[in-house]
């Protein structure tokens, strides 16, 4: 039953969002997403659909792990600024 419902769907595998991860958020977790939904994909068009689906599970955790490390990147970068400018004198208050 549940191959064949994947046959007449695919398989998702959020392929843009591990590419858009790569350059926005976390190199790292975002080019294993990607190599992950490579695999993903490339399992379900063998034929073998388990280690498609485990495959996607995994590219959807290193994008979701991306996305979250590239948030919180962000939001310390912006503290970071915040606390600074607060110390020392900030370039653009005067």
């Amino acid at each position: 039953m549940v191959s064949a419902n994947l046959s007449k769907r695919g398989i998702r595998t959020w392929p843009v969002l591990a590419v858009l991860s790569v350059f926005c958020c976390n190199p790292l977790a975002g080019m294993l997403g990607a190599i992950f939904t490579l695999h993903a994909e490339n399992e379900f068009y063998r034929g073998n659909s388990l280690k498609a689906r485990s495959y996607a599970r995994g590219a959807k955790a290193f994008i979701i792990a991306a996305v979250v490390t590239g948030m919180g990147t962000f939001i310390g970068v912006l503290i970071w600024f915040a606390v600074t400018c607060v110390n020392f004198a900030c370039p653009s208050v005067r």
